[in-house]
């Protein structure tokens, strides 16, 4: 009985932004930021099974016109 009178009085409070919410132009205040390392791209990479030498082989990085390897596009995103 007390869990059925607690699921009434709750109060869902939103949480984060929606699609809807997003407007062109629109500007996020960050805090300072993070330094992704050669280590977290090379666990993030491995971590997460991604195949593409681009982002773990330097010679093959060089090959293709880049100082060093790639960081993971995915790891930029998710950071």
């Amino acid at each position: 009985m007390a869990e059925d009178d607690f699921r009434e009085r709750a109060v869902l409070l939103r949480k984060g932004n929606q699609y809807e919410d997003m407007t062109e132009g629109r500007v996020f205040e960050h805090h300072w930021g993070r330094t992704l390392s050669a280590g977290d791209n090379a666990a993030f990479t491995t971590q997460t099974l991604s195949f593409c030498p681009l982002y773990f082989n330097e010679p093959y990085a060089q090959s293709l016109g880049h100082p060093t390897i790639v960081v993971n596009p995915l790891l930029v995103f998710n950071t």
